[in-house]
C-alpha cells in the first residue's frame, strides 16, 4: 500500500513539476514576441515633411529656402543646413559661413517651420546644399538638391581648367560613346555645333579648337 501511495505522489508531483514548466516556456515565447517585431508597437515619426528650394543667381548669391512640418507632439526640433562645392570631382567641401561647422542652426517646436538663408560666392563649380532635421525622439529627414554654377562659359572646356585641349575632345568623345556621364554644364560646354546633341562631330570640333583651327 505504501508503494502505491509513493507512486502515486511521484506521478501528481511530476505531472505538476511538468505543467509548471511548461506555462513558464509559454509566458516566455509569449513576452518574446510582444516585445519583438512583428508585435511591438509602431514607432512615433515626428517628421512629417522637409521641403527645399537651392539656386544660385547670376551675381553669385547662393540661396537655401526650406520648410519643415512635424507631429504636434514632437517637441524641439533641430535645423541644420550647409553647403558644399565639390572639388576633385568627387569630394564637397562645406563653404566658409563663419559659423561652428560651417552650418546654420535653428531649434523649433513650432509643426510648421520655414527658414532661409543665403552666402554670395565667386567661384564657378557645382555646389550642394543639405537640410538636416533632427527630432527629440531620435527621428531624422535629411533633403539635398545641386546646383551647377557657371557664370562665364567657354565652349569645349569641359573639364573646366580655363582652356580647351585634347583632354576636352577625349571626354567629349567617351561621353558620346556613353562610356562616361557629363553633368548639365558639362553638357551645354559640348554642344559646339549647336544641334542639341552631343556627337563625335562635338568631339571633332573640340579637338580643332585646341589647334586653334576654328
Amino acid at each position: 500500500m505504501k508503494k502505491i501511495l509513493s507512486l502515486v505522489f511521484t506521478f501528481v508531483f511530476v505531472f505538476e513539476f511538468s505543467s509548471a514548466s511548461e506555462a513558464l516556456d509559454l509566458s516566455e515565447s509569449f513576452e518574446v514576441n510582444l516585445m519583438g517585431s512583428p508585435y511591438a508597437a509602431p514607432r512615433f515619426l515626428a517628421i512629417e515633411n522637409v521641403s527645399m528650394t537651392f539656386f544660385i543667381t547670376n551675381t553669385g548669391r547662393a540661396s537655401i529656402v526650406y520648410s519643415v512640418s512635424s507631429s504636434p507632439n514632437s517637441g524641439t526640433v533641430i535645423i541644420k543646413t550647409y553647403i558644399e562645392k565639390r572639388t576633385a570631382g568627387v569630394f564637397w567641401r562645406r563653404l566658409n559661413i563663419s559659423k561652428t561647422n560651417n552650418e546654420w542652426t535653428e531649434r523649433t517646436t513650432k509643426s510648421y517651420y520655414t527658414g532661409s538663408h543665403y552666402v554670395d560666392i565667386s567661384d564657378d563649380g557645382t555646389y550642394r546644399a543639405t537640410v538636416k532635421v533632427t527630432a527629440s525622439n531620435g527621428d531624422t529627414a535629411t533633403k539635398t538638391a545641386i546646383f551647377d554654377h557657371y557664370k562665364s562659359i567657354l565652349l569645349g572646356d569641359v573639364n573646366f581648367d580655363g582652356k580647351v585641349t585634347a583632354s576636352d575632345a577625349r571626354l567629349v568623345l567617351r561621353y558620346s560613346a556613353k562610356l562616361i556621364s557629363f553633368s548639365s554644364a558639362q553638357k551645354s560646354r559640348s554642344d559646339l555645333n549647336f544641334d542639341n546633341r552631343i556627337t563625335s562631330s562635338d568631339a571633332r570640333m573640340v579637338l580643332r579648337v585646341s589647334a586653334g583651327l576654328i
